[in-house]
């Protein structure tokens, strides 16, 4: 599947890298979002599967769906299985010490279960229409 090309889709703005991490919150209220190194346009499938595959190594498979169904929820957009599962493949065994030096002391990182977590949400992508 990954092997087909992308599905094609309007282009938007896209981070290429969107986070919690690179998120500005003022009084509880999102108030920016930083590191647009990557900025560029593309699917926003892009930027939906890259805050999967962090939900996924940081917390929960589980987070990882909720996070899908609210934006295909209040989008109205699908996103294409091709680009959810493009963005999962990224996964990389050294991520936890990357993560968890973003993270700093708000949070640790469960390493024991972070592949676990990752597969699951990957064999949840696979199985979509």
């Amino acid at each position: 599947m990954i092997d087909e090309s992308p599905p094609v889709s309007p282009p938007c703005f896209v981070h290429h890298d969107y986070q919690q991490f690179n998120l500005l919150w003022r009084r509880g209220k999102i108030s920016s979002v930083v590191d647009w190194v990557w900025g560029s346009k593309g699917s926003p499938g892009i930027d939906v599967s890259h805050v999967r595959l962090n939900f996924s190594v940081l917390y929960s498979s589980e987070l990882a769906q909720q996070f899908l169904d609210l934006y295909e929820s209040m989008s109205g957009e699908t996103v294409e299985r091709w680009w959810d599962v493009e963005g999962l493949l990224k996964y990389l065994q050294g991520w936890g010490g990357f993560l968890q030096q973003e993270a700093g002391r708000r949070m640790t990182v469960d390493f024991a279960r972070m592949h676990e977590r990752v597969e699951a949400t990957l064999r949840f992508a696979l199985r979509r229409d």
